[in-house]
């Protein structure tokens, strides 16, 4: 089979997340995933725990292209399944605004293993597209790699066969849990998460959110990580200019109507050095 890119492949996008984002997905041992059924169109959905809101969920989903024409005549083991999700190209997406705030939404449509069009190429965040994952992805393929979610995927794609045969949907919906729904209630799109993402600079207390978040943080950090070894004369003021596309420190702490200082002390326990 030809692949336009190695990076649609699981144990590529893993790879790929943790040598480009490496704190970033370290911080997938700190979330819980769970399979949780197919769709109607033979989408494999995962929730996982929100590591900054107790009780709140993220969701995932796993997409094998063209699985009814894979599956024809074969014995579906979970075996079979675990080649497919392994070893086949898939695309992927999460609902956490995250996922298309740094970039990782755009990065997938352009590379043709994203389940949801972006087309908007980034102007601040994650401008050099690095990594593939959010955290919540990662900790999904991680869940994938033990063989735990396997039986399971195997029976529901099974249904989902027998559905795609003629087998009523209310009689398919019976045999594994419903996915479909959280697809009208928490897909969101851009301004939504433009929104989401900007309250946090609504005020001081709002920048502490945002600089408290270990999403942003980790980012960050990456972001200096990389540029120190590909651009080591950058300055702190070209970097906020990038990454935030302001002008500089003090835009950024005009913008958030806090102290320089402050601003330079984070981004210095960050480890950016000038």
């Amino acid at each position: 089979m030809n692949r336009i890119l190695l990076e649609k492949r699981m144990g590529q996008m893993i790879g790929d997340t943790e040598s480009q984002t490496p704190k970033l997905a370290d911080r997938a041992d700190f979330v819980t995933s769970e399979y949780i059924g197919i769709s109607k169109f033979g989408i494999y959905n995962f929730r996982t725990t929100s590591q900054t809101n107790e009780g709140y969920y993220w969701f995932q989903s796993i997409e094998v292209p063209d699985l009814g024409s894979k599956i024809i005549d074969e014995d579906i083991t979970p075996d079979f399944i675990k080649n497919l999700i392994e070893n086949e190209d898939i695309k992927v997406y999460c609902d956490d605004p995250s996922f298309l705030y740094w970039a990782l939404k755009y990065k997938a449509n352009s590379n043709n293993y994203g389940i949801e069009p972006e087309t908007r190429r980034p102007k601040r965040n994650n401008t050099r597209l690095m990594g593939s994952n959010c955290k919540h992805l990662q900790s999904v393929m991680q869940l994938l790699k033990t063989g735990q979610c396997y039986e399971q995927m195997a029976e529901d794609t099974i249904n989902w066969a027998k559905y795609q045969a003629g087998e009523s949907y209310k009689n398919f919906q019976k045999t594994r849990i419903n996915s479909d729904k959280y697809k009208k209630s928490h897909r969101m799109n851009y301004e939504t998460a433009d929104s989401y993402m900007n309250d946090y600079f609504a005020s001081k207390a709002g920048f502490n959110k945002f600089l408290d978040d270990e999403d942003i943080k980790g980012s960050l950090q990456a972001e200096i990580e990389r540029t120190a070894q590909t651009d080591p004369n950058m300055t702190l003021d070209d970097f906020i200019t990038d990454e935030f596309g302001v002008d500089g420190v003090q835009g950024l702490a005009n913008e958030l109507q806090i102290d320089i200082d402050y601003v330079r002390q984070y981004f210095k326990d960050l480890g950016f050095v000038e």
